[in-house]
């Protein structure tokens, strides 16, 4: 899932973008975005992860369905401003509004 790197954003029209390469305000929105839809973000992560591959093992299987659990468990917002891609907008955004172009 992209939202773990932080390097790069796909629009909705399957654009890739380095962040570097965004506008500040399209940096903004972005972030925006994320955060206004961290509910269903988080619940298409949650299902793109018990859809995909399973683990294989009994102890394997345990420790996915633990980890599923705790993540089930930590609030959306929570969760999604912990991401890598989240953490690197958060900064760059606040960089920006310091040094306005």
């Amino acid at each position: 899932m992209r939202l773990y790197q932080d390097r790069v954003w796909t629009t909705k029209d399957g654009e890739t973008l380095r962040l570097e390469d965004m506008t500040p305000n399209h940096r903004r929105r972005t972030l925006c975005y994320l955060r206004l839809h961290a509910r269903a973000v988080k619940f298409n992560y949650e299902l793109d992860l018990i859809l995909g591959p399973q683990p294989v093992g009994e102890m394997a299987c345990d420790m996915f369905d633990a980890g599923l659990r705790e993540l089930e468990e930590q609030p959306a917002m929570e969760w999604l401003n912990e991401t890598p891609l989240v953490t690197r907008l958060a900064q760059m955004v606040a960089g920006d509004q310091r040094w306005p172009r």
